[in-house]
C-alpha cells in the first residue's frame, strides 16, 4: 500500500468512475485498475462494486475511502511542518476578511451614515470628521426628504441597514437599491442619495462632497474576522501574517 494508491481511492469514489478517475490521476485506465486490483487483493476485501455501470464503494471501502481521507490530510499537515524546519521555505497563503465570527477578532466596526454635500441638511464643514469617535451624531427622522440608497435584503449591510432604519421608527425614501457598498458609495458621491456604509469608509476615505454621521439611536457593531480552517496546521509565515493583522487592523480603525 502506499500514497497513491489511497489518492486512488478517493478519486474512484468521487468520480464514481475508472475512466474519468484515470482521466483526472493522468494515468491510463489499465494501471488504475490494476493499481486498485492489489490494493483490494492487499486488504482481502472488495472495496468498490459496479451498479449500471458506476464504481461504488462498499462497506468496508466506505470504512476505508474515509481512512484514506484521513490519513493523506495527515500527510500534508506532516509535510507542511516538517517545510517549516527548512530554511527560507515559502508558502502561498490565500486570506480573507469576513464580518462574521471566526478563529480570530480582529476588531468590531460601527456603521456611518454618508450623506452628499447636495443633501446634507448641515452646513458646518467642521461636522465633517474622519474620526469615527468624532463623527456628529443625527437623527434619522428629520432626513425623511433625503432619498436613500440601500444594500439588497440579502447583503449584509442591507439588512444592517434596515435595522438602523427600523429601530428609529424611520421610514427611508429609497431611491434605489444596489448589490455592493461600493456602488452604494459612489451612487452618493454622485448625489444620488445618502447610505449606510461600514466606517472604515469614514477612516480611510476622503472626499470633499461627502460627510459622515453616526445615527443616534443605534450602537450595535459587528466583527470583523480574519477566518482559516480549523483542524490544520499553521506554519510559520501564516502565524506571522495572523499576528500582523492583529495588529494593523485595529490600528487602521483606531487612527484618527
Amino acid at each position: 500500500m502506499n500514497w497513491n494508491q489511497l489518492q486512488y481511492v478517493i478519486t474512484i469514489a468521487e468520480e464514481k468512475s475508472i475512466t474519468k478517475a484515470a482521466q483526472k490521476l493522468y494515468i491510463s485506465q489499465p494501471s488504475l485498475s490494476l493499481s486498485i486490483q492489489a490494493l483490494e487483493k492487499e486488504t482481502g476485501i472488495p472495496l468498490f462494486e459496479r451498479n449500471r455501470g458506476e464504481m461504488k464503494l462498499t462497506y468496508a471501502g466506505s470504512l476505508f475511502y474515509e481512512w484514506a481521507i484521513s490519513t493523506l490530510h495527515s500527510h500534508t499537515q506532516l509535510e507542511w511542518k516538517l517545510g517549516d524546519i527548512v530554511s527560507g521555505s515559502r508558502t502561498l497563503i490565500r486570506l480573507g476578511l469576513s464580518p462574521h465570527r471566526s478563529e480570530r477578532l480582529l476588531v468590531k466596526e460601527s456603521f456611518v451614515l454618508a450623506i452628499p454635500d447636495s443633501l446634507c441638511p448641515f452646513s458646518d464643514p467642521s461636522q465633517k470628521e474622519e474620526d469615527i469617535s468624532a463623527t456628529p451624531q443625527i437623527h434619522l427622522p428629520a432626513l425623511s426628504a433625503i432619498p436613500f440608497i440601500l444594500l439588497s435584503e440579502d447583503h449584509d449591510l442591507g439588512k444592517i441597514s434596515r435595522k438602523i432604519c427600523e429601530t428609529a421608527a424611520f421610514h427611508p425614501n429609497i431611491r434605489c437599491i444596489c448589490t455592493s457598498s461600493n456602488t452604494a458609495f459612489s451612487l452618493a458621491r454622485r448625489g444620488m442619495g445618502a447610505t449606510f456604509l461600514p466606517e472604515i469608509y469614514a477612516r480611510t476615505t476622503s472626499f470633499p462632497n461627502i460627510h459622515f454621521f453616526t445615527p443616534d439611536h443605534f450602537h450595535d457593531t459587528r466583527d470583523i474576522c480574519a477566518v482559516y480552517r480549523k483542524n490544520i496546521y499553521h506554519h510559520a509565515q501564516f502565524q506571522a501574517l495572523l499576528a500582523l493583522l492583529h495588529e494593523i487592523v485595529p490600528a487602521i480603525y483606531r487612527a484618527a
